[in-house]
């Protein structure tokens, strides 16, 4: 049983209680558009998504704690910077070698995937942006 009575929780307990519950809203969210789109519900499921999502910031912004902690900013951070570091290969030895092998002939490439490959572009092009505005402001 889930107990909602956050009065009589510790800060802790309030603090997890609170990640199940976002948690949920979003893993329930994309478990409904997922069952829309395999059953052909495909509004009904973005629908019910969306507000999963709206569930989850709606949890986010509207409590009264922090829910995170330096901890979580800082695990954060480093998944995300080691998530970078492990796609960043895909630019730096994919990118030449596609470019290579059309130039010789040997593999076309479909649009998808230069789609795929510029998103990766622009992806790294944002990040670059903003880590530079952010060091030179620190």
């Amino acid at each position: 049983m889930i107990r909602i009575d956050t009065a009589s929780m510790n800060r802790l307990e309030t603090r997890r209680f609170y990640h199940r519950l976002m948690g949920a809203c979003i893993g329930g969210g994309i478990v409904a558009y997922l069952t829309g789109v395999l059953s052909g519900y495909v509004i009904l499921g973005t629908v019910i998504y969306w507000a999963g999502f709206l569930g989850m910031v709606g949890i986010w912004k509207g409590t009264s704690i922090e829910l995170y902690d330096e901890r979580e900013q800082q695990l954060d951070r480093e998944a995300a910077g080691l998530t970078l570091w492990v796609f960043s290969f895909v630019l730096v030895l994919g990118g030449p070698a596609l470019f290579a092998l059309e130039t010789v002939g040997s593999y076309d490439m479909p649009p998808e995937l230069w789609g795929a490959f510029y998103a990766y572009c622009v992806l790294y092009l944002i990040f670059g942006v903003i880590y530079t505005v952010h060091r030179k402001r620190s």
